[in-house]
């Protein structure tokens, strides 16, 4: 592996412009170099690679050559860069509202289901697979205890006036005595998906999920799995609007099991939906989604569960606001997110 020299800004600008960066505007090899150099400064080099990898020349080899194509200009790959900062945090602002919801639905569901206060202590009210330890050893630690464990650092550490209060006032020490109301507020997105897919009975998980609009928990977990995967990547400032999520065996999670009433919310299993105004007898339906696991997906579901547990939010119009912003990139952007066209937001679910 060969160690890249040190490059200034004004040299990693000057860079970019002999592998052929443009400016639409016609400015001056001077003037070029003194507008790259000033994003640069302060957004990484390597950060903004990511945005103009697209507009690379391909090798016969299928890979990349360092050269750019004809017309790649530095106002384009900065409005990609601003277009998935705009998205990050619209898709952020979702997940932490679905997040609140899922908290709120797990604690009063549980408390419910198990007639209990603190169902957190009851072993019973998981699955006997999440209380057992590894290979059935009694001397390995259960999931079912790890759980429990993560939370309560996140208790003792907690300078919160409730949590301080919890501890003080009523003299507990770990958070598995807290009432399920506070104990939740100390989990992480992470935890929740875990307790979903490992922990919570099937009963239970299918309670809480049909107070989110969905007829099968296993379909809803597999949304809430990826959508923490998704919290990660924003909470890291990561890469959002033509991003891959999943994989192989993950992506095809998203797909079993077939809920009819679901099937737009992929393409692989769908039967298509098609605009009748923009279609002509005979011609086939028109995809809302290319595949399942691009951020496509991710918006449709954050727009599915906010449906439920944030009707007057204003998030979808937001959303369209920005795909559809003169400043935002056209016309390929829906293409990299993942919608099979541009007429997505007339379907009724974004309605």
């Amino acid at each position: 592996m060969s160690i890249k020299p040190f490059l200034s800004f004004s040299d990693q600008a000057k860079l970019l412009i002999q592998r052929g960066m443009e400016s639409h505007r016609g400015l001056s090899s001077q003037d070029l170099i003194a507008l790259i150099e000033a994003d640069l400064r302060y957004i990484n080099y390597y950060r903004f690679s990511a945005y103009w990898y697209p507009f690379r020349l391909p090798l016969s080899n299928g890979k990349k050559s360092d050269l750019f194509q004809p017309n790649t200009y530095w106002e384009t790959i900065r409005a990609y860069y601003m277009f998935d900062r705009r998205l990050r945090s619209l898709i952020f602002e979702a997940i932490s509202r679905i997040e609140i919801a899922l908290r709120t639905q797990i604690a009063h569901i549980w408390a419910k289901e198990t007639n209990l206060s603190v169902p957190q202590k009851n072993s019973k009210s998981y699955r006997r697979s999440f209380t057992t330890g590894k290979n059935h050893s009694p001397t390995a630690k259960s999931a079912f205890a790890e759980f429990l464990d993560t939370v309560d650092k996140y208790y003792k550490r907690s300078n919160e006036d409730f949590a301080i209060h919890h501890r003080q006032q009523y003299g507990i020490t770990r958070a598995k005595e807290l009432p399920i109301w506070v104990f939740v507020e100390f989990t992480t997105f992470g935890n929740l998906a875990s307790l979903l897919t490992r922990g919570l009975l099937p009963r239970v998980c299918q309670s809480i999920a049909a107070n989110f609009g969905f007829k099968d928990y296993r379909f809803f977990i597999s949304c809430i799995n990826l959508l923490n995967d998704v919290r990660n990547t924003c909470a890291h400032q990561g890469r959002i609007w033509n991003r891959v999520w999943l994989s192989g065996k993950a992506a095809n999670s998203l797909k079993y099991p077939r809920i009819p009433e679901w099937d737009y919310v992929w393409d692989a299993s769908s039967s298509g939906w098609r605009h009748p105004a923009q279609l002509l007898p005979g011609q086939p339906p028109i995809q809302l989604h290319r595949d399942n696991n691009r951020t496509a997906t991710v918006l449709t579901i954050c727009r599915l569960l906010l449906k439920h547990s944030a009707a007057c939010s204003r998030w979808s119009e937001r959303l369209q606001e920005l795909l559809n912003h003169p400043n935002s990139p056209h016309p390929d952007i829906y293409k990299h997110i993942g919608f099979g066209h541009r007429q997505w937001f007339t379907h009724d679910l974004w309605k």
